[in-house]
């Protein structure tokens, strides 16, 4: 499977550098043809300037096409003499002729440097000649002229992890310049740290800047996880309202605090519970029921931003003062987190009296709860 890979590559690596020198053939041979074209017209200056641009562009040299221009530039010198004679013959010398205007180009930047996301950038190009031309333009580069003659550059994304550079020319006239272009490579994620617990870090991944160390002077900061942010220890407050059957059924508020310890995002211990039952007719407390319990608190993942839901087991026991009579107690909670500290549920709970003669009670309660987290 290795192999295949690296034989993969090996073709792709081929395949650009194919499509590369393609285009730069492409470029030379366009070149060459307005070469042609000048030489055949008898503008010999224009095609001495585009074999200039030529070399400089293939880096090598053409015996022939320098024949053909210098043949051409003797013609036309012939030419010329000729024409001088007759011309000073037939009339005089001029004193308002115009000075010959040298060429002129410019760039806004001779190095640009695209973001490994792709980006687009604006060369300002200053010239004097009517337009100017692109050549070698790399194939992972797109160009346009704007209305205001100066040059638009585009790139996509890197796929690469690596830098991809290219250089291209831009002629106008008799001036040419060469533009080099780099862009940076695709950046890897890097895997956070891995906290196995509160005073020791694995770290599996290189040291890079861009990673930032758990803070470990407070055990309850919260700790970044792939999916969800919780803090270790968690005091809350719960009110709530609901249900409760003895001898018969009455509405009771529900009150209570709690001190939670989660050991992963997604489970947690309540480690001690302590709330009150009270009755909204007769008497508030002794008509209530306390009780002191502990238990299991889940979680699931975020599904929205900051919401996740919850369930609570818990075991305990239970007091009610005004009939001295106590026993075991249990409680189920199913819920909703709203935000990172506030959450809304359910509960059920039940508790099994007995008093000191043996007689037993059982209570019920079904209520709806909200609380708050610290």
């Amino acid at each position: 499977m290795k192999n295949v890979l690296k034989i993969s590559i090996f073709a792709l690596m081929i395949l650009c550098s194919a499509m590369v020198y393609s285009q730069t053939d492409d470029n030379a041979n366009q070149i060459m043809q307005k070469i042609n074209e000048a030489i055949s017209q008898g503008d010999c200056d224009q095609a001495q300037k585009r074999y200039n641009v030529w070399k400089e562009f293939t880096q090598t040299t053409n015996a022939s096409v320098e024949s053909r221009i210098a043949e051409c530039v003797k013609v036309k010198e012939d030419k010329g003499q000729q024409s001088n004679v007759t011309n000073l013959n037939q009339q005089t010398q001029t004193t308002n002729q115009q000075p010959i205007t040298k060429g002129v180009l410019t760039v806004s930047a001779d190095t640009v440097f695209f973001s490994s996301t792709g980006e687009t950038k604006l060369i300002d190009v200053t010239t004097n000649a009517k337009d100017y031309e692109i050549y070698n333009l790399p194939i992972w580069l797109k160009a346009s002229k704007q209305p205001d003659g100066n040059l638009q550059i585009f790139c996509d994304s890197n796929p690469n992890e690596k830098q991809q550079k290219g250089q291209f020319i831009i002629v106008a006239g008799d001036k040419s310049i060469t533009v080099n272009v780099v862009q940076e490579g695709k950046e890897i994620p890097i895997p956070l740290p891995v906290e196995t617990d509160s005073s020791t870090v694995i770290n599996n991944s290189v040291s890079t800047p861009y990673v930032t160390e758990p803070n470990h002077n407070n055990s309850s900061s919260p700790i970044s996880t792939s999916s969800n942010d919780y803090k270790k220890d968690v005091f809350g407050v719960d009110l709530g309202i609901g249900a409760l059957k003895m001898y018969e059924w009455g509405t009771f508020i529900d009150l209570g605090i709690r001190w939670t310890h989660n050991f992963s995002p997604n489970i947690g211990l309540d480690i001690v519970n302590v709330k009150f039952q009270g009755y909204t007719k007769g008497s508030f407390g002794n008509d209530g029921v306390f009780h002191v319990m502990t238990g299991v608190r889940g979680y699931t993942k975020d599904f929205a931003k900051d919401m996740k839901g919850y369930a609570t087991l818990k075991i305990g026991w239970g007091d009610q003062p005004g009939l001295q009579i106590n026993g075991f107690a249990y409680e189920s909670e199913i819920g909703l987190y709203l935000t990172k500290t506030v959450l809304t549920g359910f509960v059920f709970n039940g508790t099994y009296f007995a008093d000191s003669t043996g007689l037993t009670n059982n209570s019920f309660y079904l209520g709806w709860r909200i609380g708050f987290d610290f």
